[in-house]
């Protein structure tokens, strides 16, 4: 088998393996970094901001991000408009005009469904070391359909992303996973709290 099949196949066999052995409820924070020269000291204003053109659902979501950080100022106060938000110049206008030391943008990618990934067939095609074997298999995994099937089963992903106003970098970023949550609401409630975890953990909130 040439490298690239080799690869291929074991790039299958991990997906296979996490797909059958992976969570099936609640939220995990699948990868997250920050700079460690960093810390949220108390007193500084955090503008907590939820991307969405939707400016009640931006006020319950910031609302409910706010109540995990101190020192939090909903994005909807100080960014009401569109044109606020879609204009830099303007953006970072009313951010110092407010005052503000960090940003945290929270991005809700909504519900998806889980993808299954067929471990048998993915083992058909290495089964058999013979030429015949090997060949038989293939073509029969080939014609019978996709080997990856929807399930059931909704993950939520959310992007999220903190950053220093007087330099303008990232300190803090995460990727969030959902899994099968009861609603989108549901989710974004979980995402909130797990990344707030994640903030304290790291040190950047207290």
């Amino acid at each position: 088998m040439r490298l690239s099949g080799i690869l291929l196949l074991a790039s299958a066999l991990t997906l296979a393996a996490c797909a059958s052995s992976g969570p099936t409820k609640g939220t995990q924070l699948q990868s997250s970094w920050s700079d460690p020269s960093v810390t949220l000291t108390p007193g500084k204003k955090v503008l907590v901001v939820f991307r969405d053109k939707d400016a009640a659902k931006r006020r319950e979501v910031e609302t409910e991000m706010a109540a995990l950080i101190k020192d939090a100022v909903l994005g909807v106060d100080v960014l009401p408009e569109r044109e606020m938000l879609t204009d830099s110049e303007a953006t970072r206008f009313q951010i110092k005009r407010n005052a503000i030391d960090y940003v945290l943008v929270l991005h809700f990618d909504g519900l998806t469904p889980q993808l299954d990934y067929k471990a048998a067939d993915v083992y058909r095609q290495q089964s058999d070391t013979g030429l015949y074997g090997y060949w038989d298999n293939g073509w029969k995994a080939a014609y019978e359909g996709e080997s990856i099937t929807k399930t059931n089963k909704v993950i939520a992903q959310a992007d999220t992303r903190v950053f220093d106003v007087a330099t303008g970098k990232l300190v803090w970023s995460s990727k969030s996973q959902t899994f099968n949550p009861q609603s989108s609401q549901a989710a974004i409630r979980e995402i909130l709290k797990a990344n707030a975890d994640g903030l304290r953990k790291s040190g950047l909130i207290h």
